[in-house]
Order: structure tokens, then sequence, then C-alpha cells
């Protein structure tokens, strides 16, 4: 277990748990298994792409909080946002997802050679989350 998953598991678990939420409830939200989301909180695994996407309209929180514990509340005008997402909105938060994924993966051992892409991967994940604040997407 890394201490990245640990920290996953640590805040899926409290926001799971704040949204009053069993994980059979949660697993059934993102259409996993039980075992699937008792991995994630306990750190054995993390999820990704599309579970983290439905695991933050579940559980009214952004993929930002679950991997990087940044705020994690969303406005009552995002959240309608996201619940009334069409294929090419919800095309955007998967391809979102991809890239936390894809940062996350790589900061466990990134060599010199990979930096450059990791952080062109975080400056298109800000540009997003900007482009989400401001209403756009």
């Amino acid at each position: 277990m890394t201490e990245i998953r640990k920290a996953i598991g640590d805040r899926l678990r409290s926001v799971r748990e704040k949204a009053g939420l069993l994980q059979r409830q949660l697993a059934e939200e993102v259409g996993c298994s039980l075992s699937t989301v008792q991995s994630w909180e306990r750190g054995r695994s993390s999820p990704t792409g599309e579970d983290l996407w439905h695991i933050c309209r579940a559980l009214n929180t952004t993929s930002d909080f679950l991997v990087f514990g940044s705020i994690h509340v969303i406005d009552e005008e995002k959240l309608e946002l996201l619940k009334s997402a069409e294929s090419a909105d919800l095309a955007y938060y998967q391809q979102h997802c991809r890239l936390l994924t894809r940062v996350h993966e790589r900061s466990r051992h990134i060599p010199p050679s990979e930096a450059a892409e990791v952080v062109r991967d975080v400056e298109r994940i800000r540009l997003g989350n900007e482009a989400l604040g401001s209403g756009g997407a």
C-alpha cells in the first residue's frame, strides 16, 4: 500500500461517511463491487477513470479532493451541471479523470524525462477546473 493510495482511501471513506452512505450503497452508485470499495478505502487500490467520476457525483465531491486533498464541496450550481451532463460533458469528466489518473500513476517515480509531460497533464487539469469554475467546459 502506498501513502498516496492510503490518503485517497482515507479521504474517500471520510466523504462517504459524511454523505451518510454505506460502502455497499456507494458500490451500487458507482457500479462496482463492495470489495472494490473496501479495497479503495483500505488503500490497496485506487479508483480510476469512470469510477472516480461516478464517486464524485455520488458523494458531491471532486476528484481534486480525493486525489490531492483540495477543497471538496461542489456548490449547488456545479452539482446541477454535473447531474444534467450530456454525453459531451461526461466525456470531458472522463478525460479529466484519466489525466488525474496519469498524474497519480506517474507521481510515484517521475524520471526527469517524463517530468515535463506530467507538468503538462497537471496544467490541463488546472485549465479544465478554471473552465468549469467559469461555467464553461
